[in-house]
């Protein structure tokens, strides 16, 4: 008997199971409240940063569950998540900031580290922009709509 094809694309799956794992590893780092949170090259810390984790967190969540559900508003916000986690990583590593007190600058890093990090970051959150946009057509239509 031949297996019905998934609606699902491979590359919505791997997006799901990356922000699900991702999500579980910065929620765990929450849990002491002791993690700094960057926001803008801005560090945050204690109380402050445990809430504005969560906030990342819950939107992180939230995007997961929707791309799983095949949601055009998830599909929406999320590319704009990435788009926030590629402009927060480039301006965290261009001002010097980064969770562990250290940074490219800090530590006298020359030019091909410099590209080699910013590549990376443009991968890692280009890489899930592109598949959002390329597998639109397995989205559904956005749940909030004007009402007539």
């Amino acid at each position: 008997m031949n297996k019905p094809p998934s609606l699902r694309p491979l590359s919505i799956k791997v997006i799901v199971a990356w922000e699900m794992l991702t999500g579980l590893a910065m929620g765990l780092a929450l849990i002491g409240g002791r993690q700094p949170v960057i926001i803008f090259g801005f560090r945050t810390v204690g109380w402050t940063a445990v809430a504005s984790g969560l906030l990342l967190l819950a939107l992180q969540f939230y995007v997961a569950v929707g791309l799983w559900r095949l949601s055009e508003l998830a599909r929406r916000i999320a590319i704009g998540y990435f788009t926030y986690g590629f402009v927060n990583l480039t301006i965290s590593h261009l001002t010097g900031q980064s969770t562990s007190g250290s940074s490219l600058r800090q530590e006298g890093a020359g030019p091909i580290w410099w590209c080699l990090t910013l590549a990376l970051t443009g991968v890692a959150c280009g890489l899930p922009i592109w598949f959002l946009i390329k597998r639109k057509a397995v989205f559904g239509k956005p749940t909030i709509s004007p009402q007539a």
